[in-house]
């Protein structure tokens, strides 16, 4: 009987695991035959019409070949404005087009993947406020190419949970962290109390410590690539 139940916990935990939905970082969005710039002009004009408010846009690495479009939204602002904290870093999506064999490939980072990273737990009180915005870039997409849909980035993907509480390494500083790190690390520059007689420059000490108090549970948001 004991072997039974076991058996049957085991069967109900994979398929609970096996059917928990796992989001890549990036997903291609649509492919377009149009020229590069023809393609941004159209997808930035579609952006538009669907909510989202383009901050800037540039070739990364001054490549010809690559143009990125930075955007937001009244709803990421809103929900960064209310949650508070690092969570400006969510503010802002990105929406890449590449030049490949011809066709432009169009992405861009999943809202599902980074929100959930950065905005972590805080994300379900803002849930209902965000989860559009992946509907409309899709909107955009099918507007904008010949829709996709495939995300990419990653060889798994991450599910919720583990999204929650990502750990990008151990020993790494604590993404919460940064903000009090970069505090610490001004002030103490500007101290005389905080500079190095042998060499001049800033001693890193009380910054070195900080982080060693807030690396105990090792968790990093991902980094924008």
């Amino acid at each position: 009987m004991k072997k039974l139940v076991f058996s049957l916990f085991i069967l109900t935990l994979f398929a609970l695991i096996s059917t928990a939905q796992v989001f890549s970082p990036y997903t291609l969005g649509a492919t377009s035959n149009k020229g590069l710039k023809e393609s941004a002009a159209l997808i930035g004009e579609n952006l538009t019409a669907n909510g989202f408010q383009i901050l800037g846009e540039y070739a990364p690495a001054e490549d010809n070949e690559r143009w990125l479009i930075v955007i937001t939204s009244e709803s990421l602002l809103y929900a960064a404005g209310k949650t508070g904290g690092l969570s400006g870093f969510a503010a802002a999506l990105r929406v890449a087009l590449t030049r490949e064999s011809g066709r432009v490939l169009i992405s861009y980072t999943t809202p599902e993947y980074w929100l959930n990273a950065y905005y972590r737990d805080d994300y379900e009180a803002i849930k209902a406020l965000l989860d559009p915005l992946n509907e409309k870039l899709e909107k955009v997409m099918q507007e904008s190419g010949t829709y996709a849909g495939t995300g990419f980035g990653s060889e798994k993907g991450l599910d919720v949970d583990d999204l929650r509480s990502y750990k990008y390494m151990i020993g790494i500083l604590v993404f919460e962290g940064l903000l009090i790190f970069a505090i610490l690390l001004a002030v103490e520059s500007r101290s005389p109390a905080g500079t190095s007689l042998e060499s001049g420059r800033p001693s890193c000490q009380p910054c070195c410590e900080q982080t060693r108090y807030r690396r105990r549970s090792h968790r990093a948001a991902p980094p924008l690539r």
